[in-house]
């Protein structure tokens, strides 16, 4: 008799299902079982966001950035902006309720359409300066929910 193992699971991201695109004349992308994959999860890349090559950043009216450090505040972000040429970009940052000093990891970004792309060239993969931070400032459009 033949005992069968079953096959070790790993929590790593290489154990995640893998994405397998159809041939040239077929409409939509799908996952390994079959099921439809929208654009955006096919070109989103985990720690990162949404490419700047991507065509959906020509449809967004302003960027969400994630992984912010959560004391960061709009002065020093705003100073970090400037630093990359692009001074007086409008922004909202969300802070905490039960703790004010602090943000809730992320913000919106409104540089305009004429600038919205460079400055989405500028930040990919850039992280804080002064912050000993390992993980990368993360890029979406705003209106991703729309853009899909």
């Amino acid at each position: 008799m033949q005992v069968l193992e079953a096959p070790r699971r790993s929590k790593s991201w290489t154990s995640l299902p893998r994405v397998e695109m159809q041939h040239v004349g077929d409409t939509q992308p799908t996952d390994v079982t079959g099921s439809a994959v929208s654009l955006v999860s096919v070109a989103f890349i985990p720690g990162y966001g949404l490419p700047p090559a991507n065509p959906l950043w020509g449809g967004a009216t302003g960027i969400w950035v994630g992984n912010l450090p959560g004391l960061c505040r709009e002065a020093e972000f705003d100073l970090f902006l400037r630093r990359l040429g692009f001074p007086n970009v409008r922004m909202s940052m969300p802070r905490k309720v039960k703790a004010p000093k602090r943000n809730k990891g992320f913000l919106f970004l409104n540089p305009g359409k004429t600038r919205l792309l460079m400055l989405v060239n500028a930040l990919w993969g850039r992280r804080l300066l002064h912050r000993a931070r390992e993980h990368p400032l993360v890029l979406r459009p705003q209106n991703l929910h729309s853009l899909q």
